[in-house]
């Protein structure tokens, strides 16, 4: 097991750590100086290195973790900080409080001012930091003025003033920003006194026990889950505590007089301090490893590991996990080292001594197959990782009761793990960032390298099933084929449907909108003719000006909604005369767009529509419409008189005369309204007689029925209600004696009863027609004399309707019935 622990250090009898190799850099970036910037993102993240950061006119070089160029920053002034946000995106801060956010490929993608003017120009901002805080990407500045100022979220950069920082006016011998889950905080030193600044809060001193040769606090740093500090003094001493102050580790004399160059935590077990030519490790115990380092180096710090990158290659240090450590430390007996070597003697010798070795940890051999896939999970060689997955599958065959869920994950973790560790994708994630990751944002990182072959393999390697996560990397390809490709149309298109398919679930159109806004009209134009979504398509269509096609396209799709925005979108994007001549074509569609008008009250746009249209019909009923919202009964009868006009141009003859006839009883009733003082306006035909009857203007009434030549029957109706209603019994009596009534007397007698005039009612009861006279005299409550006339018309069915209606009242009704049927009998 020699082999495996040759860059292992022990740093006490039962933890080691080891220093590794990641990639040997395979970039030109050999002449690191003092002035020399090297800024490295977390979680396998890329680098920037700017040779120097005195000069402007120097780029900032972008590479990937194995030194692959991926592009380069174009920067112009002063820099006071930079640092890598939480989406990857290289965050520039210059003296004058300017913040530029650029992509890993060195576009700048938005630049934003964190304070506000006033400040930014009475004060220089002297020193940044940028941080991943509980809301995303926060950044602090220090002023010249040695105040603090932070934002928790540059997407929306709230900017507070932190509290001053006791100790002085003058300014701090270090500071550092801290954030975890909740808040986020900056650490600030000034001599001996080490305070917390939070915003909206004051100043809280920290109480750290700190050693009596110190005289300031050189160095601050916290882990990256925010309850660690490490402290380092102007006498060399580091102090290991809880940020909470509740249990302090260790203090470790480093023996180095000058502050280190970085100083990091190595996940929360460690500290490594990088001085000109050595790293020291310290844990939180006081012990400490040390490694020399020949050439200078940059520090990353991890949750669970540091990252060292120098001008040659990438290394990674961390403590090796118990796992490991009980599978190849040398003499181990563990159960994981004895499965080890089983396995070895059974594949390699074919040896009895596999079965005597199987024998001996048969009662722990399910623990020794969970170290082997545990320890195989955090060895970043695929011969190691294969050598130990191998026997913990050995093992397993002879554990009947093993969940394989571990073996199955682990080994789709390491798939993913060493595709991205790979040189040309250099990302260097470890199992325990990996599985950490959503895999979402895992995705998002990949497809901002523009790794989306191998997004998709990650994809469906760690979901297997369908996902929606598949149809946004797709889509994201897609995407950036149209935008990066060099041709045009038909091809482009055909690529992406030959790959996407009908079944993916990927909208053509958000694919055709990228095209658009990257000015690939023909592409665009392609890719919509296959969206299957009118809905997606037609604003689309809309934008490309091809109108015709978007009209013919919402009128297909059956669905209103859809219509009435494209409607208001072509209204919005052309001349009202243009847009009127385009959708006559389109018979549906004008209909929709004059009907939305009208439910707007815009009765003059109705009214041009119509004009260009010559629809003289729709004019008319416009006009009538129009007169029915007039209160000056003039202007009413001007728009009938237009709508008798525009039913003429038609050849509605028919509606013309009953316009005609409308606004000559609208003049008849303001003419009456004068006279007789009382409102006719606006009041049917029908309605108007009824009023005059009810008036005593009975030959006014009679003038106005032979004018409009009112039927027998309507008139007679309308005069016996009104007769009626206003209890003019004698006059009803003489009009029912005046000539014989054309809609009988039936009505005459439902009037009277529904007036309450039994005695009237009475008057036109005989001259009812006979077979509706039982029904009659019944209904009048004369139930006698309804029995007699049902007996006198020998009506057995009319008889017993009679009975029916007979209650406990009624008892010699019943009786005179029952001899009526005894006489009825055969």
């Amino acid at each position: 097991m020699a082999l495996y622990t040759s860059d292992w250090t022990p740093i006490n009898d039962d933890t080691f750590f080891r220093r590794h190799e990641l990639y040997p850099m395979s970039w030109a970036e050999c002449d690191w100086t003092e002035r020399t910037l090297v800024c490295v993102a977390s979680s396998g993240g890329p680098i920037a290195v700017c040779r120097d950061v005195s000069n402007s006119a120097v780029p900032i070089m972008i590479y990937n973790g194995a030194g692959e160029s991926l592009g380069l920053a174009k920067w112009n002034g002063q820099l006071a900080g930079a640092g890598w946000s939480d989406d990857e995106h290289l965050v520039l801060v210059d003296a004058a409080g300017q913040v530029s956010v650029y992509d890993m490929f060195g576009k700048m993608e938005r630049s934003l001012q964190p304070r506000d003017r006033s400040e930014v120009k009475k004060f220089t901002v002297e020193s940044a930091s940028v941080f991943l805080s509980h809301q995303g990407t926060g950044l602090a500045v220090l002023c010249r003025n040695q105040r603090f100022y932070m934002t928790t979220s540059l997407e929306q950069p709230l900017v507070k003033k932190l509290p001053d920082a006791p100790g002085g006016s003058g300014p701090p011998s270090c500071w550092v920003t801290t954030a975890d889950r909740y808040r986020s905080a900056v650490l600030v030193a000034k001599g001996l006194e080490v305070s917390l600044l939070e915003a909206d809060s004051k100043a809280q001193p920290l109480a750290i026990t700190l050693p009596a040769a110190a005289q300031r606090v050189a160095q601050l740093v916290t882990n990256r889950a925010g309850d660690l500090l490490a402290a380092l003094t102007d006498s060399g001493h580091l102090v290991l505590t809880s940020l909470d102050l509740r249990q302090t580790f260790c203090t470790v004399d480093t023996g180095a007089r000058q502050p280190a160059k970085q100083l990091q935590w190595c996940g929360s077990y460690a500290v490594v301090g990088y001085w000109n030519s050595s790293l020291l490790v310290v844990n939180r115990r006081g012990e400490t490893i040390k490694y020399g380092l020949d050439v200078p180096g940059q520090l990353c710090a991890e949750c669970d590991c540091i990252r060292l990158v120098t001008p040659y290659s990438h290394e990674l240090i961390e403590q090796v996990w118990s796992d490991s450590v009980a599978v190849f430390r040398i003499g181990s007996m563990d159960p994981a080292a004895v499965l080890v070597e089983t396995h070895r003697e059974y594949e390699q010798k074919r040896s009895h001594l596999a079965d005597e070795y199987l024998r001996m940890i048969l009662t722990r051999l399910n623990q020794a197959v969970t170290s082997c896939i545990e320890a195989a999970g955090h060895e970043h060689n695929p011969q190691v990782q294969k050598l130990l997955l191998r026997a913990a599958q050995y093992g397993k065959s002879f554990v009947s009761e093993l969940d394989p869920e571990l073996f199955v994950s682990t080994c789709r973790y390491l798939r993913v793990l060493n595709s991205l560790r790979h040189h040309s994708h250099g990302m260097p994630l470890t199992m325990g960032q990996l599985r950490q990751m959503p895999v979402p944002a895992l995705l998002d990182r990949l497809m901002r390298r523009r790794l989306h072959f191998l997004a998709l393999r990650v994809c469906r390697q760690l979901q297997p099933a369908p996902h929606a996560d598949q149809r946004r990397v797709l889509e994201a390809w897609a995407k950036h084929l149209v935008v990066s490709s060099d041709g045009e149309g038909q091809a482009v298109a055909r690529q992406i449907a030959d790959r996407l398919g009908s079944q993916s679930g990927i909208s053509f159109a958000d694919v055709a909108k990228t095209a658009i806004a990257a000015g690939k009209r023909g592409t665009a134009i392609q890719l919509l003719a296959m969206e299957q979504q009118a809905r997606r398509t037609v604003p689309l269509l809309i934008d490309l000006n091809m109108c015709d096609e978007a009209l013919k396209r919402a009128a297909d799709s059956g669905d209103p909604d859809l219509a009435h925005s494209a409607l208001l979108q072509l209204r919005d994007a052309r001349g009202r005369a243009e847009f009127q001549m385009l959708i006559r074509n389109y018979p549906l569609m004008q209909s929709l767009y004059m009907k939305y008008l009208r439910s707007r009250g815009q009765t003059e746009l109705v009214r041009d529509g119509l004009i260009q249209e010559d629809d003289f019909d729709g004019q008319a009923r416009l006009r009538i419409a129009e007169s029915y919202k007039e209160t000056r009964v003039d202007l009413r009868i001007s728009h009938l008189v237009a709508a008798q006009d525009c039913y003429k141009k038609a050849k509605n003859e028919f509606w013309a005369t009953q316009t005609e006839d409308q606004h000559k009883l609208l003049k008849y009733q303001s003419s009456l309204e004068e006279s007789c003082n009382r409102e006719y306006v606006g009041l049917s035909l029908q309605d108007t007689i009824k009023q005059l009857i009810l008036s005593d203007r009975h030959k006014l009434a009679d003038s106005l029925r032979n004018e409009y030549k009112i039927s027998d029957k309507r008139f007679w109706w309308t005069k016996l209600l009104a007769l009626a209603e206003g209890e003019q019994w004698a006059e009803l009596e003489k009009f029912a004696k005046s000539k014989k009534s054309p809609v009988g007397y039936e009505p005459f007698v439902d009037a009277c009863l529904e007036h309450g005039s039994l005695v009237e009612a009475k008057k036109y009861l005989p001259r009812v027609n006979d077979e509706n006279k039982v029904k009659y005299y019944a209904k009048a409550g004369l139930l006698e004399d309804a029995a007699r006339i049902a007996f006198e018309q020998r009506d057995r069915d009319a008889l017993a309707y009679v009975e029916g209606l007979c209650g406990p009242n009624n008892r010699s009704v019943l009786q005179q019935i029952g001899q009526y049927r005894q006489t009825l009998k055969p």
